[in-house]
């Protein structure tokens, strides 16, 4: 059964046996869970036993866009030898889809616009970096959200067709170390707090 999985979970489980069952509490279905994933085979993380053979993964570097700092490579380089060391066949592939970082912002900025309305008086104790995406989110159009919408529906179908052919697809989560705590960005090479999370906002999207 295909699945994919994009695990950014700093500071919500602090060991992967954690993170699995996070996971599995997340995909559990329900009548208000109609976005939850499918299911997926148990995973032994009991390094005596574990194993992934049989399990196909896809491994890209960048998603065929992104910029990945030497150090976060090198590390996620070990981490797919380790896959492939429990058995894991992996091949390096990119789902090919280009930038979704536009609908992700009018999707994500709308949202948090609609969300936080009824606090529109006390907007002066958010965080600034996040008020400036409210404030985009206020001047979304209908269309521009429509047309978000049609990303969506068009990524979330483009992998489904992916784990046709791989379990999982593996990549980066993040392409440059932390950095110094109250920045929105690393640098001012990053357009904004978007731009240097391109590993997990496509998939928020799916």
């Amino acid at each position: 059964m295909a699945f994919f999985i994009k695990v950014a979970m700093v500071g919500m489980a602090r060991t992967v046996a954690d993170a699995i069952l996070m996971i599995e509490c997340h995909r559990t279905k329900g009548p208000s869970r109609w976005l939850c994933g499918p299911a997926y085979p148990g995973l032994d993380v009991d390094p005596a036993t574990a194993t992934l053979k049989g399990l196909r993964i896809g491994y890209s570097r960048d998603l065929g866009y992104v910029k990945v700092a030497r150090d976060v490579q090198e590390v996620t380089d070990m981490a797919i030898d380790q896959l492939r060391a429990l058995g894991a066949e992996v091949v390096e592939v990119d789902p090919r889809f280009a930038n979704p970082i536009e609908a992700f912002e009018a999707l994500w900025f709308a949202g948090a616009a609609c969300i936080l309305s009824p606090i529109d008086g006390k907007k002066q104790v958010l965080d600034p970096g996040f008020l400036r995406g409210v404030e985009r989110g206020l001047a979304i159009t209908l269309a521009e959200f429509q047309e978000a919408e049609a990303v969506r529906f068009a990524l979330s179908a483009l992998m489904a067709k992916f784990h046709e052919n791989y379990d999982l697809l593996v990549t980066p989560t993040m392409p440059v170390a932390p950095f110094a705590v109250g920045r929105d960005k690393p640098d001012e090479s990053f357009r904004s707090w978007v731009d240097w999370m391109p590993f997990t906002y496509p998939f928020n999207l799916t």
